[in-house]
């Protein structure tokens, strides 16, 4: 579909980018543990591996839309204007989540996985928005599939570890560091367009 083929560095760059958001949600998860057991950790990995990639996936439904469907000059157009909004708008919206407050966590022994689920679904919104992004554009569906999977599961291990360490204080560095990201991917797509 799409005016160009999006390559792999670009899909890891948007997949990076989005799994900061969940490094960040990690960090405090991590921050709030007295101990860190690995069953369970591997638990709230594949939870957020789940629904990260089942967003992407429902994300990618987009394209069941008949208008993102055509082959026309103007369909290409609206894909690829959308792709970009999509993730210049994803970016900020990571900045936002960095800017503002948070309360501190207190220790605690056990993860809630209700919570968890919760965190990790909120999280997952803009992964559905980069599945919409990745539906506008010709890419190879394994490399994005296997770039979530594996980004996600990197984040949530590194996040909670980090958090443990670390406390809940680098969250805003990772939410700043997933937005410049998306916003890189997004003037990234914008250059290869108007070069085009």
């Amino acid at each position: 579909m799409g005016i160009f083929n999006l390559g792999l560095l670009e899909i890891l760059l948007v997949c990076v980018g989005i799994s900061f958001d969940v490094m960040a949600v990690s960090l405090c998860y991590g921050a709030k543990l007295m101990r860190i057991e690995k069953k369970k950790l591997a638990q709230m990995t594949a939870i957020f591996t789940f629904c990260q990639t089942a967003a992407v996936m429902l994300g990618e439904m987009v394209l069941f839309i008949p208008l993102f469907r055509e082959n026309s000059e103007n369909a290409e157009s609206l894909r690829n204007a959308c792709s970009i909004i999509i993730l210049m708008a994803l970016g900020v919206f990571l900045l936002y989540k960095g800017w503002k407050q948070e309360d501190i966590f207190e220790k605690c022994e056990d993860i809630n996985f209700k919570e968890v689920w919760i965190a990790s679904l909120i999280a997952s919104i803009d992964s559905l928005f980069a599945g919409v992004g990745f539906a506008l554009w010709s890419v190879n569906q394994i490399e994005v599939f296997a770039s979530v999977i594996v980004i996600t599961a990197l984040a949530v291990i590194l996040g909670v570890y980090i958090g443990y360490r670390l406390g809940w204080e680098p969250k805003k560095k990772a939410y700043y560091i997933g937005a410049a990201l998306l916003l890189v991917s997004a003037a990234d797509v914008l250059i290869r367009l108007l070069t085009k």
